[in-house]
């Protein structure tokens, strides 16, 4: 393989998440501003962190990737398993308390699934994805 090759093949999946990272962003933005002019907006009073901050944590990730050196990719893969633990594991938690049911039940992923939002499965696929992206750029240069 050739060195052009090869750097290619390492930076086009980093571009790729950078681009979805972006696009998460905007999306998240903009759902921001469509929900603050409802007038029936439901609030759970203020919760931390707020979604276009994780959203915003996956762009610096994204670029911590395409920058390709061992620390950027260490702290993506940390700020990736902060996004995705936020986004992801803890509306999964969550759930179960307020839904009233065990966990690990059967209604307890069925209230999960139903109250998933789009946004939320888009930004936990994107954290996986460069999370997993990360991790096997660490674990290469650990054993080189």
């Amino acid at each position: 393989m050739t060195p052009i090759a090869r750097n290619l093949s390492r930076s086009v999946p980093s571009s790729v998440v950078l681009a979805l990272a972006v696009f998460g962003l905007i999306w998240v933005c903009w759902l921001g501003i469509q929900s603050a002019r409802s007038e029936f907006t439901i609030t759970h009073g203020p919760a931390f962190p707020h979604h276009e901050d994780i959203a915003l944590l996956l762009v610096v990730a994204a670029i911590g990737l395409v920058i390709n050196r061992r620390w950027s990719v260490a702290l993506s893969v940390l700020f990736c398993a902060i996004a995705f633990s936020v986004v992801f594991l803890r509306d999964f938690s969550r759930m179960a308390s307020l839904a009233e049911v065990p966990f690990f039940s059967r209604a307890h992923f069925h209230f999960w699934w139903i109250n998933f939002e789009t946004w939320k499965i888009f930004l936990s696929l994107v954290s996986a994805t460069a999370l997993c992206l990360g991790m096997t750029r660490l674990l290469h240069r650990a054993r080189s």
